[in-house]
């Protein structure tokens, strides 16, 4: 039995992969583990893939490089690298080196105290102000409307039990994110402390749009309170028409009737921006439902070098030894 599996996505990291193999088995080993490293290669620009083969062929004992058949995205390689782990734990980390293989001991720390989840908080993150600024202003609309996720400051980095990896495992869900999923299991997770570091190599794979396009994903569609809000707005907005309604009957009767075109021309506004408002998050729902009907698998594998396949293999039936026919004898007569 495999200790602890490292999961790593892999995506434009090429200067920092051997740097990275050798941290990780550094601190594998001084804690005595039997320990495998997955790398999963998210189809990045440069040449990751020939440096994850060639150390998964110089370390095959420790080293399983998995290769997808084009890019998928973060969350669906950590998904993939759970799905063909084998430890006793799995801990996820970025491979940019942000987050230290060094911070592993106190994780298996707490996994050895009983905890099954353990995230890792960051502090002193090493972005630009203005991710900084955007990424605080996500996780306090998140807590508020996103369901379980409750905690700041959080990164890839954390430890999770074989219990929690096969229920991961058995989620379905195409719209996915790594720490929702696992926030939203349970477990009674902890948390740990570490100093963000800086990028070893490379820069973040994530632009503007689809950081943005991440956010909604991870606003909108984690539960249905988003709907629940329309309800209200919708509830809102007609009690706003009834009480402009009820305004300009009571200035009619007074002698003094609003000016017809002005008012007409707000209230439309308002209503006309609110129903396209709301017809869009209802559409970008029903988006979401036809990507999921659709039933295609989550990632693609086109490769794997090192270690030993993770599925049992089909050993060969064996044909029964046929029995020679004996044929019946003869007494004499």
């Amino acid at each position: 039995m495999i200790d602890l599996s490292i999961i790593s996505p892999v995506y434009g990291c090429e200067r920092c992969l051997e740097s990275l193999h050798h941290r990780i088995s550094q601190t594998a080993q001084a804690l005595g583990l039997n320990y495998e490293i997955v790398l999963v290669d998210d189809r990045g620009p440069d040449d990751s893939w020939l440096v994850m083969a060639a150390l998964a062929r110089r370390d095959p004992a420790h080293v399983r490089a998995i290769r997808l058949s084009r890019n998928f995205g973060q969350h669906q390689a950590i998904s993939a690298g759970l799905s063909e782990c084998r430890g006793r734990a799995a801990v996820v980390l970025d491979c940019d080196l942000q987050e230290p293989p060094e911070v592993i001991p106190r994780l298996w720390e707490q996994f050895q105290e009983g905890h099954q989840v353990v995230f890792a908080r960051r502090l002193a993150r090493k972005h630009s102000p203005l991710k900084r600024a955007t990424s605080w202003a996500y996780n306090r609309i998140i807590r508020l409307f996103g369901g379980p996720f409750q905690w700041s400051d959080l990164g890839s980095l954390s430890l999770i039990g074989r219990p929690v990896i096969d229920r991961f495992n058995a989620f379905k869900d195409v719209n996915r994110h790594y720490l929702h999923i696992v926030q939203w299991l349970g477990f009674d997770p902890v948390t740990i402390d570490y100093v963000h570091q800086p990028r070893a190599a490379g820069k973040s794979s994530y632009s503007f749009s689809q950081l943005l396009r991440h956010a909604i994903q991870g606003l909108l569609f984690q539960n249905t309170r988003w709907l629940e809000g329309i309800v209200l707005a919708g509830a809102l907005l007609s009690i706003l028409g009834l009480a402009v309604g009820c305004w300009a009957a009571w200035t009619a009767l007074r002698g003094s009737p609003p000016p017809g075109w002005a008012s007409t021309v707000v209230i439309s506004s308002l209503l006309g921006g609110a129903i396209i408002l709301i017809q869009g998050i209802v559409g970008l729902y029903v988006g979401q439902i036809f990507e999921q009907v659709k039933g295609r698998p989550l990632y693609v594998v086109a490769e794997r070098i090192g270690g030993v396949d993770p599925l049992p293999s089909q050993q060969p039936t064996q044909q029964p030894t046929q029995q020679p026919t004996q044929q019946p004898t003869r007494e004499p007569a």
